[in-house]
């Protein structure tokens, strides 16, 4: 069906707004909901949905409305979406992004896999003028 992809964005919005989400205004593919069990950020690709939440309580929470209205397959803890690796340090509490393979397939698509990466891509102190 031709208006498949606008329907199904019109429904699943409907449904996340009467769960309590609200939509991002500068990214509408990005909804938040602040409860007592926690904060929840979800961002959704297509049918793809990506969960982050201040406390497991939240997250399994929003998982089991899912199931509620559609067929789910939990792939538990993200290490790649939409092209971007993700590093998760709990201990450090920190989230690490990085692009590697898109590079990769860049440098391996110009004919470039030979080149020697540089800590400056241009003369350092190098003065431009017009």
């Amino acid at each position: 069906m031709k208006q498949g992809g606008l329907v199904w964005n019109r429904t699943m919005n409907d449904v996340m707004l009467s769960w309590g989400f609200k939509r991002l205004k500068c990214e509408h593919c990005v909804y938040y909901r602040q409860s007592t069990l926690g904060i929840l950020l979800v961002t959704v690709h297509v049918d793809d949905f990506l969960t982050v939440g201040s406390t497991k309580v939240a997250i399994s929470q929003f998982k089991d409305q899912l199931r509620t209205k559609w067929t789910v397959s939990d792939l538990g803890e993200a290490h790649f979406c939409l092209g971007i690796a993700l590093d998760c340090n709990r201990m450090n509490r920190t989230i690490s992004l990085s692009q590697t393979a898109l590079i990769d397939r860049i440098i391996s698509q110009f004919g470039l896999t030979a080149a020697v990466p540089l800590s400056t891509p241009m003369e350092p102190g190098l003065h431009l003028s017009r």
